[in-house]
């Protein structure tokens, strides 16, 4: 993946292995908000429901992939500490909407709220995301934990 400077995209902006399976598609981030889709097709269980381990790494996937965008300029990298997930209706067919809203952002943490959409624009989850500011990676590729 490339950034508009032509060269590679951070690995901590980069959506991650799972996420790519899963088909997960960030649609919109800005500095409040994120917007992602996913599709139900290949990420069902087997009554024919959107897996709720794929819901989860939906809203993590979303929330974290926000929190980076807002503290990556500070040197910072975040990654996920807490996740909470609630289902409140089956997901069955098409695709599932995520949005996610940050609600605070300190120094060394933040938390998102996620509220994911049927294709009816029905609430069928929602979910919170605490993520850890850490130092971001060194060379190695390991956090630098000094």
């Amino acid at each position: 993946m490339e950034n508009a400077h032509n060269s590679p995209t951070p690995p901590f902006f980069e959506l991650g292995e799972l996420a790519e399976r899963l088909g997960i598609k960030i649609i919109e981030i800005n500095e409040s908000s994120a917007q992602a889709t996913m599709p139900v097709a290949g990420n069902r269980q087997p009554a024919g429901f959107l897996n709720g381990g794929a819901t989860g790494t939906l809203i993590e996937t979303l929330a974290s992939r926000a929190a980076n965008q807002l503290v990556n300029p500070k040197g910072l990298i975040a990654v996920g500490a807490e996740l909470h997930v609630s289902h409140l209706r089956p997901a069955t067919k098409g695709h599932v909407t995520a949005v996610s809203k940050l609600v605070h952002l300190g120094k060394t943490t933040s938390l998102f709220s996620v509220e994911v959409f049927n294709e009816e624009e029905k609430l069928t989850a929602t979910g919170t995301l605490r993520c850890n500011h850490i130092p971001k990676p060194a060379e190695s590729g390991e956090p630098d934990r000094k």
